[in-house]
């Protein structure tokens, strides 16, 4: 039979230990005031959880208003520059560039069109849906941007 040897240092810490526990006495009033207490904190913990969850839809809410409206100000940009262009076209001496011009104002006019129409459905999506339709939208109002462009660049060139 092995004998185990405990230094006496570590029997006077563990002595020392459990007279230190022993020596706050236990109430059911105090267990049950540490159970309010942990119950209330969670309570709070869930109402900051909740709040914090609100406040993160209403940012996720706002944020896809502001891009929204940035959609419709570059519609509204480009309704500005489409009306520029048909100023433009009225002006020019060409007929075959007139009617030319007249032709890719309509076509853009039509695309504008449409664009809106596709902001209004996006308004719609459900916002967990809504980013790829976004992305759609804003590459589409960049290629009539470009198309506008090298209209207004060809202009130009008959001015």
């Amino acid at each position: 039979m092995r004998f185990f040897y405990i230094p006496i240092s570590t029997l006077v810490v563990i002595a020392f230990m459990l007279a230190s526990a022993c020596s706050k006495p236990v109430t059911k009033q105090k267990v049950t005031d540490e159970i309010e207490e942990a119950r209330k904190a969670t309570e709070d913990a869930k109402e900051a959880s909740r709040k914090a969850i609100e406040a993160r839809e209403q940012l996720y809410v706002d944020y896809r208003e502001n891009k929204v409206e940035e959609l419709e100000d570059k519609i509204d940009d480009i309704e500005d520059r489409i009306g520029e262009l048909q100023k433009t076209s009225k002006k020019s001496e060409n007929e075959g560039a007139k009617s030319d011009i007249s032709s890719a104002v309509n076509n853009m006019e039509k695309e504008r069109n449409d664009l809106r129409r596709e902001i209004d459905r996006v308004k719609s999506i459900p916002q967990q849906d809504w980013t790829r339709s976004y992305q759609v939208v804003e590459e589409s109002i960049s290629q009539l941007e470009q198309e506008i462009q090298r209209l207004s660049d060809s202009l130009a060139d008959y001015e």
